[in-house]
C-alpha cells in the first residue's frame, strides 16, 4: 500500500484553484513575536488562529459515521 501524501498545510499548495477555485490564501504579519498556533482545518472563526473549531468538525463527523453505522 503506497502512503498518502499529505498537503503541505498550513502553506499554499495551490490545490485551491480547482478544488476550491474562491479560496484564496491568507497573507498576514503575526502582530508580536512568540508562539503560534496555524489553523489547518479551515474552520476556525479567527484565520489564520487555531481556535479549537477543529474538536467540533471531529466531533459532527464521528456523530454522522455513528448514525451511518447504526442507520
Amino acid at each position: 500500500m503506497s502512503p498518502v501524501p499529505l498537503p503541505r498545510q498550513p502553506f499554499c499548495d495551490g490545490a485551491h484553484r480547482t478544488k476550491a477555485p474562491d479560496m484564496a490564501p491568507l497573507r498576514f504579519s503575526p502582530e508580536k513575536d512568540g508562539g503560534a498556533l496555524l489553523c489547518a482545518c479551515k474552520e476556525t472563526r479567527t484565520p489564520p488562529y487555531c481556535d479549537g473549531s477543529h474538536l467540533r468538525v471531529l466531533l459532527r463527523d464521528l456523530l454522522g459515521a455513528a448514525r451511518r453505522l447504526f442507520k
